[in-house]
């Protein structure tokens, strides 16, 4: 597997062959100020290679530098080697030295000029991999995110669906039973009352009275076992918030809930279901909450579901984690809006849909 040279290592290798030129210097001259000084540049070399946030110690390169420039002959291919990091690293206060070094007797206008643009090449190369890797990073970035939204709109999706067909059903079954339910029982009393009438009639009449009547009978049976059937055995409401937070124990949890939320549409309540888990999970994970309290308020015209901790979230998780994230695009689909914030210690998640989103909705 090859592995190509980035520009920060050809960066690299430029300056230890520059620190390998001024030690071969060193050798033919034998000066310890010399060989001290250089060990001094390679060290505050490898010190801003370490630790970010060291590229102001060029000054005290070039500092170094000027200070023996009259005592050491190669100080020139040292001030060139420090203009080349500086230029290298954008930082352009260290070209204050290139007045000095422009002033200098044995300076090579070629030498330096090469230099500055070799560095300022390699700069501007360095620069553009960083950008290329950012935009990859946050490309892949997306992608998961809209892998985890794709899924949620599925999931989402499938939960509509289930909640259409409930409430589709919920609807057949309330309009058999107000309706032609009624009138199918009145009709049958109606005719068990007739019965004491017809003692007069032949006996085949009473006959064929008594078999219509039976069949009649049956059918309303009929109907109420189809009506029982159509109605959903669970139906997410308030409980399913309660239940959840029964289940929680990681620290202590409240429950409030204010207003008639019987009409609220089962698709809501599965929204809220999952907006309450999330809380609470990133509360167990991140938070350090001692409580929770959960306030779920129906009114006229919203509906509002709070849940307030005194822990700490952690920075990823909220308010830009992708549960939140997911949440959010889920309930503003829905016409609703979620926020995050924290004052004075506590961290909230706030829930609102507005009840006027919901008239066009599932109704169940």
């Amino acid at each position: 597997m090859k592995f190509p040279l980035t520009p920060h290592h050809w960066f690299i290798v430029c300056k230890v062959f520059g620190f390998g030129l001024l030690l071969s210097f060193h050798v033919s001259i034998d000066e310890p100020v010399d060989f001290f000084l250089i060990l001094t540049l390679i060290t505050l070399f490898i010190l801003r290679l370490r630790i970010k946030k060291t590229e102001l110690t060029l000054l005290l390169d070039f500092a170094l530098i000027i200070f023996v420039a009259d005592w050491w002959d190669q100080s020139t291919y040292a001030l060139l080697l420090t203009l080349f990091e500086a230029v290298y690293r954008k930082k352009y206060m260290a070209l204050l030295a290139l007045i000095y070094i422009t002033l200098l007797p044995d300076v090579s206008l070629t030498l330096l000029t090469l230099t500055i643009l070799s560095s300022f090449f390699l700069g501007n190369w360095e620069e553009e991999k960083i950008t290329e890797q950012q935009r990859r990073f946050q490309l892949h970035q997306n992608i998961h995110e809209l892998e985890d939204l794709n899924h949620e709109l599925a999931g989402a999706i499938s939960i509509a669906e289930r909640s259409t067909t409930l409430a589709e059903r919920a609807r057949i079954s309330r309009d058999i039973h107000d309706n032609a339910g009624h009138d199918i029982i009145a009709a049958n009393i109606a005719f068990q009352s007739l019965r004491g009438l017809l003692e007069s009639e032949p006996d085949h009449v009473l006959e064929m009275y008594d078999t219509t009547l039976e069949r009649l009978s049956s059918g309303v049976d009929k109907i109420r076992d189809i009506l029982h059937n159509q109605i959903p055995t669970h139906v997410a409401s308030v409980e399913q918030l309660q239940k959840i937070c029964a289940d929680f124990t990681t620290c202590s949890i409240s429950f409030r809930h204010h207003g008639n939320a019987e009409q609220l549409p089962t698709y809501l309540w599965h929204v809220f279901s999952t907006c309450l888990k999330e809380s609470l999970t990133n509360v167990t994970r991140h938070a350090g909450a001692s409580f929770v309290k959960v306030e779920l308020d129906v009114s006229t015209h919203i509906v509002r579901l709070s849940i307030e901790n005194d822990g700490v979230p952690h920075t990823t998780t909220a308010p830009a984690g992708r549960g939140i994230s997911n949440l959010r695009y889920r309930i503003n689909a829905i016409g609703g809006n979620l926020s995050t914030s924290k004052d004075k210690g506590l961290f909230r998640v706030i829930c609102v849909v507005p009840i006027t989103n919901l008239e066009n909705g599932v109704e169940v």
